[in-house]
């Protein structure tokens, strides 16, 4: 449901960051 994509997308970019920068390099 969008309320769940709402919530759950900025706890992803909160932790998505490290793991991609890890990936790019």
């Amino acid at each position: 449901s969008p309320e769940f994509l709402q919530q759950a997308q900025p706890l992803l970019e909160t932790e998505a960051p490290g793991e991609l920068e890890a990936s790019e390099e």
